[in-house]
């Protein structure tokens, strides 16, 4: 058997997680959605509302790059941004109730998107994958702080 090193494991994970993206921005041109719009929809569906340095760190952005993102959001009536009472110089951004409209559609089409996805590959193989990538995910936690 082939010796397996850290740098195969990087590729491989990479060349899944482009095959995964592409096809996945494939599947929703159709939204008329970028995926990181997608992303910040998603953030706010959890949290409510979030400031934009915080969407900035959960997206790994710069504030400016999310500003972008949430400029086109805004002119698609997606999300609104409001100023703090307290600190007028903070700035909210939540989800508009056309926003909140759309969450439960592109939830839809992820859960189709996976499901065709995985569809045929028994119960064993998923959780033998699950289980990989758990421990994989441990061992990175381990040594990333």
């Amino acid at each position: 058997m082939e010796n397996v090193n850290g740098i195969q494991i990087a590729l491989l994970i990479r060349d899944i997680n482009n095959k995964i993206t592409n096809d996945i921005n494939r599947e929703f041109v159709s939204t008329g959605f970028t995926l990181p719009q997608l992303n910040v929809i998603k953030e706010l569906a959890l949290k409510n509302q979030l400031m934009v340095s915080e969407l900035g760190q959960r997206m790994g952005l710069t504030n400016s790059t999310v500003s972008g993102i949430l400029d086109r959001l805004e002119k698609q009536n997606m999300i609104e941004r409001v100023r703090s009472h307290e600190d007028r110089r903070v700035v909210y951004v939540k989800l508009t109730p056309e926003g909140f409209s759309q969450v439960s559609r592109l939830r839809d089409i992820i859960d189709n998107y996976f499901n065709h996805l995985f569809f045929g590959v028994s119960e064993e193989k998923l959780k033998e994958i699950q289980n990989g990538l758990t421990t994989l995910n441990k061992i990175v936690s381990q040594k990333i702080k």
